[in-house]
């Protein structure tokens, strides 16, 4: 840019840093961040820091990372919440939980409050190391604090709780969600089926099921973790209807209604659930009749 004498200011700047991260040029990053600050024109703020130490701990260069932060520190920049939920997630991801656990202090220290972002961030840290009262802990402070949880939330509570066999707590879950304002999506009741696909318990996965195709579509996953839970409980034929029946169906629609015409009319003989009688074949529209 420079032998073309493009003029560039802070926000082209860091747009070009943004390009370098993405793409793991990290020698561009130190290149183009010392043209900056040696430009009249512009100098770093703090999304120029955020950039640069999101884009080394995305990488998994947590030292990097923690050599940019105190460089920013040391040029008097001030960091902000997303400085500090950049540094907790990348902590967290790296099972560097007593580092965490400083950043989520300091940030009270300065007087910033934990968002959304931040209580995720080490609700699904401490989810995925199995630290469950860890976990739980701080989703009790997100509600005494009034922090709505969200459909990730929820999510990463049931992951956990689902991977340690904690089912009760599943259900607890669930309760909590169908008592609040929350609108789950696809991704939340797939975890959902999953945990009682581990669990066994096939009433309340199907329950579950039908509550996704009612509010929801069902996406190519909830299917097949319907069809793993029948086989793994020896229902052959409930397995052979979800892996090859529904499967074409949410793959292949149109298909689907010319090699099984009954399906323009009623697919309840696929899957008992009520939900799927009276489904309209997206092929009708084209003429094919049962």
């Amino acid at each position: 840019m420079k032998r073309n004498k493009i003029h560039q200011n802070t926000v082209t700047w860091n747009a070009l840093l943004t390009s370098f991260g993405r793409s793991g040029t990290f020698e561009l990053i130190e290149e183009a961040f010392n043209d900056m600050c040696s430009s009249f024109d512009s100098f770093p703020d703090i999304y120029t820091w955020n950039i640069i130490l999101k884009s080394y701990g995305k990488d998994g260069r947590m030292r990097k990372m923690e050599e940019w932060y105190l460089k920013m520190q040391e040029m008097g920049a001030s960091p902000d919440v997303v400085t500090f939920n950049t540094l907790i997630r990348v902590y967290g991801r790296n099972r560097e939980f007593t580092k965490m656990r400083n950043v989520a202090q300091h940030m009270l220290t300065l007087y910033f409050q934990w968002n959304e972002v931040t209580f995720n961030t080490m609700i699904e840290a401490y989810g995925r190391a199995g630290m469950m009262e860890d976990m739980e802990q701080i989703h009790r402070i997100m509600k005494c604090k009034g922090v709505k949880p969200s459909p990730f939330t929820l999510t990463t509570l049931i992951n956990a709780y689902s991977k340690e066999k904690m089912f009760d707590k599943v259900e607890k879950i669930r309760r909590e969600w169908k008592n609040s304002d929350i609108r789950p999506d696809v991704v939340m009741y797939n975890a959902l089926l999953e945990a009682y696909r581990r669990s066994g318990n096939l009433p309340l996965l199907e329950e579950a099921f039908n509550e996704l195709e009612t509010d929801l579509e069902p996406d190519e996953r909830s299917f097949v973790i319907i069809a793993n839970a029948y086989r793994s409980n020896g229902l052959r034929e409930k397995y052979k209807t979800f892996s090859t029946y529904h499967l074409i169906l949410l793959k292949m629609p149109d298909q689907m209604c010319w090699i099984f015409p009954g399906a323009t009319q009623n697919t309840s003989y696929l899957f008992e659930h009520e939900a799927w009688r009276g489904r309209e074949c997206p092929g009708r529209s084209r003429g094919v009749s049962s």
